[in-house]
């Protein structure tokens, strides 16, 4: 099958560099071992009227925002960057836990992570928890997560250096 190709290919050393849904579907395959971010839900009201259904759904997307993300310098992924913080473009409800491997998150969500947009309460909460880029070793190769878009349609300037990184040194990871 692909996904025995897959795994193949990376236990051998090779190297995926996954952009948002990619992290997903290789987490459903059982390809990487990272966790989704649960929490709770909010609890649902029992009716919404019909025509405020657009705005009670849309309130629950993050259609395109602006958070404050630390980055590990240090890291392969942080060469060139001279500051630990990052603005990082956000436009998903995707959320991954960052990393068992303490040193394998070199860009995860600050404290107070909004700098512009809207987000819910909620989704506020998760993505505190959360990580923007993470690596998840498998065998002798690596994966390589970009949860968010670094090249989010060639305006984004700010993270377009980390997924160069990804390509240069991924290997190196």
């Amino acid at each position: 099958s692909q996904i025995a190709h897959i795994k193949d290919w990376l236990n051998r050393g090779g190297t995926i560099i996954s952009l948002r849904m990619a992290s997903q579907w290789l987490q459903s395959q059982e390809i990487v071992k990272e966790e989704y971010l649960q929490m709770e839900s909010e609890k649902e009201p029992d009716f919404v009227p019909f025509g405020s259904r657009r705005d009670f759904e849309g309130a629950k997307a993050i259609g395109g925002s602006i958070y404050k993300a630390k980055l590990d310098i240090s890291h392969p992924l942080g060469f060139g960057y001279r500051n630990g913080e990052i603005p990082v473009y956000r436009n998903s409800t995707i959320f991954f836990k960052p990393s068992k491997d303490k040193y394998q998150t070199p860009v995860r969500y600050a404290e107070n992570p909004l700098m512009g947009g809207y987000i819910s309460p909620a989704n506020l909460e998760k993505i505190k928890q959360s990580a923007s880029v993470m690596v998840s070793p498998v065998g002798s190769g690596r994966v390589i997560h970009f949860i968010d878009n670094p090249n989010f349609r060639g305006t984004w300037f700010g993270t377009n250096k980390l997924f160069l990184n990804a390509i240069f040194f991924g290997d190196k990871i």
